[in-house]
């Protein structure tokens, strides 16, 4: 009986917590994270995208590389929050809305943003949004401001290949 009770109870709250399960994890992006990242996306293309829940051309593009995604599975995408990661749930809900929940997103670990934005790029005031296209070999290309979905295909291409673009 006790055993019949335990797998019940088991069952019963997996299916409560599976919603969470599939979440990708949202982590602290610090004065460290960009070395971290670099080092995990070694001999890959990715493209690393700023981003906030309180920029309306940043959402945009957050949308647009959800619809990128999507036709193009084999991309690889860090996305980072200029958020505060106590901004938790306002970021997970813009994730979950445009088809990224399933990757593990960064967000600024603590109210020091200044100290933050200067070891992304020493370059950069902060303004949003901000891409960086790295191509295999660790180069990188800083993309300032918006842009538009076609813009993007083009210079990821030449990197990741023949990508549709969204509708």
């Amino acid at each position: 009986m006790i055993k019949d009770f335990s797998l019940y109870f088991f069952l019963f709250v997996s299916l409560i917590l599976w919603p969470d399960l599939l979440h990708a994890e949202l982590l602290p992006f610090d004065e460290t994270s960009l070395k971290n990242i670099e080092n995990n996306n070694k001999d890959k293309a990715f493209i690393m995208a700023m981003w906030s829940t309180e920029c309306p051309p940043c959402l945009l593009e957050i949308q647009w590389l959800g619809e990128i995604k999507a036709k193009n599975p084999e991309i690889n995408l860090v996305l980072i929050s200029a958020d505060p990661i106590s901004k938790d749930k306002e970021i997970r809900q813009n994730l979950k809305r445009y088809g990224l929940d399933a990757i593990d997103t960064w967000a600024f670990a603590h109210s020091f943003r200044e100290k933050i934005i200067y070891s992304i790029d020493e370059t950069w005031a902060g303004e949003l949004p901000r891409s960086y296209l790295y191509d295999n070999k660790a180069n990188r290309t800083t993309i300032k401001g918006r842009i538009a979905p076609s813009q993007l295909i083009e210079l990821i291409n030449p990197v990741n290949g023949n990508l549709s673009e969204p509708e």
